[in-house]
């Protein structure tokens, strides 16, 4: 059963599974960090909404492409992903959505280029 998991979920789905603990996992440090005014919990949690959440998929897509070469259903998994991101955090994140996915495709592209300049 372990194999099986570690197979099927874990090898085929890393990159989705990294995305999803930076979608939903990330944010949650907005609460726990301490800060000395209620706005700063705001200023951080636009801070991984426009900074690092980006980022990161910018870099898991680079890497994605470079092993796995263009693939357009990866970053529909991003937007889907966005899209339960969405129904947690209000409609106000859906503008992200199509920007995260513009994101993955971005570095797709990169990541595709890169592994053919080898």
């Amino acid at each position: 059963m372990e194999d099986f998991l570690k197979k099927c979920l874990v090898h085929k789905y890393k990159y989705t599974i990294l995305i999803a603990v930076t979608y939903y996992v990330l944010p949650l440090f907005a609460y726990v960090l301490p800060v000395n005014h209620p706005s700063d919990r705001m200023i951080i949690g636009v801070y991984f909404w426009l900074i690092i959440t980006p980022l990161i998929i910018l870099i898991m897509s680079i890497i994605f492409a470079i092993y796995n070469d263009l693939q357009w259903y990866f970053a529909l998994r991003v937007a889907i992903l966005g899209l339960f991101y969405m129904v947690i955090f209000g409609a106000g994140s859906l503008m992200f959505v199509g920007a995260y996915f513009v994101i993955s495709l971005t570095g797709q592209l990169i990541g595709a280029y890169l592994k053919n300049k080898k």
